[in-house]
């Protein structure tokens, strides 16, 4: 089982957690969980953050991590499910936080995409952010969050082109 600091599962999750480790009988090599964010002080519900699922539980014979510089995370090890409940993350609680997570996490990406060849083009940087507001915000629903559902899709694609600026 692997969360991150600033995740909790709340007692729904941990007895399914519980549940999926002492009946599993060997159908399933790893488990995902929603996870639902605390953004701005509101946990969002739609946008690309309210559709989140990961994997946190696997067999430890299968558990492999990915080489992501950030996020880093279990690779699915094959068959899994979809447990019971919520895994609760805990982001950013005021602007400035996202901005100083943003400028971190946007130089460890560009450095990774520029350690597997990739390129930044500048149809990346004009296209991605754009489609990555529009997906997040409109097409995901993201404005029935509100105010941080706004500035969510909004980050990611900042985000997304600083990533790109950073490569280029």
């Amino acid at each position: 089982f692997m969360v991150a600091a600033d995740e909790v599962a709340p007692p729904v999750l941990a007895q399914s957690i519980l549940e999926a480790v002492i009946q599993n009988s060997g159908e399933h090599d790893g488990f995902l969980m929603r996870r639902r964010t605390r953004f701005l002080g509101h946990f969002l519900i739609h946008g690309d953050w309210g559709r989140d699922y990961v994997l946190r539980l696997v067999r430890r014979s299968k558990c492999e991590f990915n080489d992501a510089l950030i996020h880093e995370s279990l690779k699915n090890p094959g068959r899994t499910r979809i447990l019971e409940g919520l895994l609760l993350h805990e982001g950013e609680r005021t602007i400035d936080e996202l901005l100083t997570r943003q400028n971190r996490y946007t130089t460890l990406a560009a450095e990774q995409m520029f350690q597997r060849g990739r390129k930044g083009s500048l149809f990346a940087l004009a296209a991605k952010p754009s489609f990555r507001f529009v997906r997040s915000y409109i097409l995901r629903l993201g404005f029935l969050d509100g105010w941080p559902g706004f500035v969510q899709a909004w980050y990611s694609a900042v985000y997304v082109f600083t990533r790109y600026a950073k490569l280029r």
